[in-house]
């Protein structure tokens, strides 16, 4: 984890704020909030519904990064069938 990321991490409470943060980021800076978000959806450390709810959200500022997260869920066995599955449809709708 680069130093960056250790104090982004450290500006928030638990990773609910961490994610909302990320949401305001991208409705101001499209690109820094795709990585925000991207960074979610990527990140065991959060619940497996917040991560899906990232790439889903992903999609409407970077949908190439979506599509890598979504498909990143759906081969992922953590995750609940019933997320995967969202995950697939999703990725279907944003071309991935």
């Amino acid at each position: 984890m680069t130093l960056s990321k250790k104090a982004d991490t450290a500006m928030y409470e638990d990773n609910d704020d961490r994610f909302e943060a990320a949401l305001r980021l991208a409705e101001d800076d499209p690109a820094r909030g795709a990585e925000a978000l991207h960074s979610i959806a990527a990140d065991d450390a959060f619940d497996p519904d917040i991560r899906s709810e990232a790439a889903a959200r992903l999609a409407e500022v970077d949908e190439a990064q979506a599509a890598e997260a979504l498909r990143s869920i759906v081969a992922d066995d953590a995750f609940d069938p019933d997320i995967r599955s969202e995950a697939a449809a999703r990725l279907a709708e944003v071309g991935g």
